[in-house]
């Protein structure tokens, strides 16, 4: 019975494992051109860990993912000194698989304006991340409450919020 658990166990994994790898994640930019992202592809853009308190089980994890900033400067959205008058009017929208939305500015995002850490996780300590919440998860540590930590997050996009 062990065995067969055991087996169960590591065939469940591996499938997980598998689905992980083959996923992607859109950025849609402000002029509608689509960037597909694998999980391969976001560790080739610089991924980090950072430490996060659960929401939900008030445990200490470890995410791995990529800056949400890092993605939006791949869509051509501005960075630094070159973020200021009519740029700021941009919004950045996290969708997730259900249809939950949430915004971002992208002031508060910029590491030189507000810096607000936002990670696009795909890895909970160590492992990919469960079909509950992943394959990517947008976690936002300083936030007082979790309401932005998107969970199944497919698409991310960029709003201009001028006339």
């Amino acid at each position: 019975m062990k065995r067969l658990v055991l087996g169960l166990a590591l065939i469940w994994r591996a499938a997980a494992v598998d689905a992980a790898d083959s996923a992607t994640i859109d950025v849609v930019s402000a002029s509608g051109e689509i960037l597909r992202y694998s999980v391969a592809d976001l560790e080739r853009l610089g991924a980090s860990e950072i430490r996060a308190v659960d929401p939900h089980s008030a445990k200490s994890q470890r995410y791995r993912g990529v800056a949400l900033s890092v993605l939006l400067s791949k869509a051509g959205v501005p960075s630094g000194k070159a973020l200021r008058g009519t740029a700021l009017a941009t919004a950045i929208e996290v969708e997730a698989a259900d249809g939950y939305r949430v915004a971002f500015s992208v002031g508060e995002l910029d590491p030189g304006i507000g810096n607000t850490a936002a990670l696009v996780a795909f890895k909970l300590d160590g492992m990919p991340l469960d079909e509950h919440i992943g394959p990517f998860r947008v976690v936002v540590p300083g936030d007082k409450r979790a309401a932005r930590w998107v969970r199944q997050v497919v698409k991310i996009g960029v709003h201009e919020l001028r006339p």
